[in-house]
């Protein structure tokens, strides 16, 4: 099966407010906010952040081939 479309995407970053306060200033509309997480929007598009420290997920760090 191929991907025709892309709706939004998650991503994991190190501080929700810095995301948050970047993405308001380019445009985005905050849907929903806490602590650990962010939701934005921009027209139809979504991108979720979630906050996280590299060592509390260590298999990020592991290199991975795509197909």
């Amino acid at each position: 099966m191929k991907a025709k479309s892309v709706a939004g995407m998650v991503c994991y970053v190190k501080d929700v407010k810095k995301t948050a306060k970047f993405y308001k200033a380019l445009g985005f509309k905050i849907y929903k906010q806490a602590t650990d997480y962010l939701s934005i929007y921009f027209n139809w598009f979504w991108l979720d952040f979630h906050n996280f420290a590299s060592e509390d997920k260590p298999e990020f760090k592991k290199l991975r081939k795509l197909s």
